[in-house]
Formats: structure tokens, C-alpha cells, sequence
């Protein structure tokens, strides 16, 4: 997996793709959140488990508060 450049803007690293066996060995070893970014009503008829609803539209105003290096997987269907 190539190396995410930071991204100007707010100096964090540009999202990059990883493969299914990467995010989950990351997720089972916690080094990583799993957002699932899905309106409520679709994440509250299924999701995977340990999953966080933060639906796409709100992500600008709460990415922020993320910790800073911290891998993010984003779950959209």
C-alpha cells in the first residue's frame, strides 16, 4: 500500500484504498474506527458490528474531531 500524502489543507493524510483483509485486520486489533457513513434509518436496519454512524453529510463539521493519525475505515453499503 502506497504511503498517503498529507493533504495541505488540513494537514492529514489524503485517504487512500486498502484491501478488506487490511481494514480488517486494523479493526481487529483497534487500529482503527469504522465509520459507517449511511443515513440513520439505513444504519439502523443493518451495520457491522463496532461500526460508528456519522452519516456523509455531517463529516465535515465532525471529521475534525477525530484524533489526529488515526486510521479511519469508511463503510458505505
Amino acid at each position: 500500500m502506497a504511503k498517503a500524502k498529507p493533504n495541505k489543507a488540513t494537514a492529514r493524510p489524503a485517504a487512500s484504498t486498502v484491501s478488506p483483509a487490511q481494514a480488517q485486520q486494523w479493526l481487529k486489533t483497534s487500529e482503527a474506527l469504522l465509520i459507517d457513513v449511511r443515513e440513520p434509518a439505513e444504519y439502523k436496519n443493518a451495520r457491522i458490528a463496532g461500526s460508528r454512524n456519522l452519516p456523509l453529510g455531517n463529516c465535515v463539521g465532525q471529521c475534525p474531531r477525530l484524533q489526529p493519525g488515526q486510521k479511519v475505515v469508511v463503510h458505505c453499503q
